[in-house]
């Protein structure tokens, strides 16, 4: 959790670019060990995937999803970073492998530290750019601020149990979806509806405590406008951030 709540206001900076309108930011804290690798992290020379740039796009044919994955290997004084491009018809995977990625394209390899962090994403993402040929939409969301602000308050807080989870978040809108990191466990979805009135919290159910895969909604009023006061009541009353400790 320390790693998550430091990259999340770097890499909200790198959305006001205007190339990519949504990111998502794992929650990998021991990958940064040069010690405790995984199997499957071996594979690719102990790179993990922390974050992701992406926009969902449209064209005549079908939907499509232009992405920057970035991996991280190392520790944050001494940090190799390295990013892929790609344009394709697939979701934003959690924690995808390189030798899994679907005709990317290299944009950059780098070993720095994370003081210097903010520098090298924003030079990937502009690279990026003219690989995808992106156009620039810097249109961002007037509660862009105040949402963000809520995850790094929500992961900075070490009594929160947050550990593998991914967080998404979008310059353009004010949604926010949480999801389990691990792949399995339930997903949260939270949304807020148009003219601020509502707050939507939707929950995927693990299949493995549930006969099917189901769903689980909830919804609350938003007074004046208030969407971060209705999330946060969704994270403490509503059983999605449990307190440890």
């Amino acid at each position: 959790m320390i790693f998550t709540h430091k990259i999340i206001p770097e890499v909200a900076k790198q959305l006001k670019l205007g190339v990519f309108n949504r990111v998502a930011v794992r929650e990998e804290l021991w990958a940064l060990d040069e010690v405790k690798f995984y199997n499957r992290q071996q594979e690719d020379n102990g790179y993990i995937e922390i974050i992701t740039f992406y926009n969902n796009k449209r064209n005549d044919k079908s939907n499509f999803i232009e992405s920057l994955h970035i991996y991280f290997r190392g520790t944050l004084d001494v940090l190799d970073v390295c990013a892929y491009a790609t344009s394709e018809n697939r979701s934003v995977h959690q924690g995808t492998r390189i030798s899994d990625l679907k005709n990317p394209t290299k944009i950059g390899k780098i070993t720095t530290n994370f003081k210097e962090i903010a520098a090298v994403l924003e030079q990937f993402i502009l690279d990026a750019q003219v690989v995808l040929n992106i156009e620039l939409n810097k249109k961002i969301h007037q509660h862009f601020d105040a949402t963000t602000q809520l995850l790094i308050d929500t992961y900075s807080d070490e009594t929160n149990d947050l550990e593998y989870m991914t967080v998404h978040f979008a310059a353009h809108s004010s949604s926010v979806a949480i999801i389990c990191e691990t792949g399995w466990g339930d997903d949260f979805y939270f949304t807020v509806g148009k003219g601020y009135k509502r707050a939507v919290m939707k929950i995927d159910l693990d299949a493995r405590f549930t006969e099917d895969r189901s769903t689980y909604r909830e919804t609350l009023e938003i007074k004046d406008e208030d969407f971060i006061s209705a999330y946060k009541e969704f994270f403490y009353k509503c059983n999605f951030i449990r307190r440890v400790g």
